[in-house]
């Protein structure tokens, strides 16, 4: 059995790691055996990055490298219904998620100085004091010193909202009136959007995350059908 390697679970959310949670779900709607392991250690970990697979003493880092794993090696594939073209527009929208909208994400999460405090007690519930006075803080400066370079960290707040909304706008129109992205059968493109639109829900922690999701009546609608099939277990 596969064991998956992700940060805990926090009470109120699937995951906050976008990138972990991806990667559960690509297991669940792929229907392949895995059991969790919840840990914030990286030992044993060459590019230091969450979610990891152990198959068969092997460890495979990365989602991106583990959905490539788990095609080649086990023959799953939730994209092999879908035409070239697909595969093309699925990438672009990809890309939208991991490259724009969570840098944004983790910015209101991280940096905002409103939000951050709140978002430490969750992320970092039961840790002791000075793991939150230090460890944690030293984190958030390192992620504002990264979306600096990144460049999103340099604009204004309006402005950070704006290309979310502008991303999420994108993802609602090309979504339309359909199931899933490209029609009734769930592709890994619907995995990772769901994955990242989860993390605009504010959960009490990000006030300017207020109502945004609620702009697009089809992408809340997308979200609670993903969580309903997929993820009954999850707290709202």
């Amino acid at each position: 059995m596969i064991t998956l390697i992700q940060f805990p679970k926090s009470p109120n959310c699937p995951s906050y790691s976008p990138f972990c949670l991806k990667m559960e779900t690509y297991l669940k709607v792929a229907n392949v055996p895995y059991e969790n392991k919840f840990t914030v250690s990286m030992t044993g970990s060459k590019k230091k990055k969450m979610p990891m697979i152990l198959d068969q003493g092997e460890l495979i880092e990365d989602s991106g490298l583990i959905i490539e794993h788990l095609k080649q090696k086990h023959g799953v594939d939730l994209d092999k219904h879908l035409a070239i073209e697909q595969k093309a527009i699925a990438k672009a929208f990809q890309w939208l998620c991991e490259k724009s909208l969570v840098d944004i994400v983790v910015h209101f999460r991280w940096v905002d100085q409103t939000n951050w405090p709140k978002f430490r007690e969750v992320i970092f519930r039961g840790a002791p004091w000075f793991i939150k006075g230090t460890v944690a803080n030293i984190m958030a400066k390192s992620i504002k010193k990264t979306l600096h370079k990144h460049g999103i960290g340099r604009f204004t707040d309006a402005e950070k909202l704006k290309i979310l909304d502008d991303n999420l706008s994108a993802i609602s129109s090309y979504l339309g009136t359909k199931k899933f992205f490209f029609g009734d059968q769930v592709s890994t493109i619907d995995v990772i959007l769901y994955s990242f639109l989860v993390q605009v829900d504010p959960r009490g922690v990000v006030g300017q995350f207020e109502g945004v999701l609620n702009k697009y009546p089809n992408l809340t609608k997308y979200v609670d059908q993903f969580t309903k099939t997929y993820w009954s277990e999850a707290k709202s």
